[in-house]
């Protein structure tokens, strides 16, 4: 069974119409946004996510050429429109094959995030990926 990272991911991916990922060296870094509330209590709880309907974690994965997961020190920093900035802290996950890296993060209603995180696989592939996405406080 793959973990509810996942299916997390699959949720958010399918709402936006297609997958999120950018190409550093030759690996893929997969990343989704996802509002806490949509993991079940239990699992939020099994792996320290502190749920709510203004929290999201940033779920990062690396994928090789091959297909396969990679490992990888992962890093970053968020920074809003009104330039408030603030670390992303990563906790490493590995469940069977895949390994995720995750990162808790507060969120405004309709705030407006610039992501820049750090990848490193330690096989040649270094190098950062940006993004932007606008965040929605969930309903509980």
């Amino acid at each position: 069974m793959r973990t509810v990272f996942a299916i997390a991911a699959l949720l958010v991916a399918g709402t936006l119409g297609a997958a999120q990922f950018k190409t550093v060296g030759d690996v893929e870094v997969h990343y989704v946004v996802v509002n806490t509330l949509y993991l079940e209590a239990d699992v939020a709880a099994r792996y320290g996510i502190v749920r709510g309907r203004d929290r999201a974690i940033l779920n990062v994965s690396v994928v090789g050429s091959d297909g396969r997961p990679r490992d990888a020190d992962v890093s970053g920093r968020v920074r809003n429109l009104l330039g408030h900035e603030s670390s992303l802290v990563f906790a490493r996950f590995e469940e069977g094959d895949a390994i995720y890296f995750i990162a808790p993060l507060k969120i405004t209603d309709q705030d407006v995030l610039r992501f820049d995180v750090a990848i490193d696989d330690r096989r040649g592939n270094a190098g950062h990926i940006e993004f932007l996405e606008r965040m929605w406080v969930q309903d509980e």
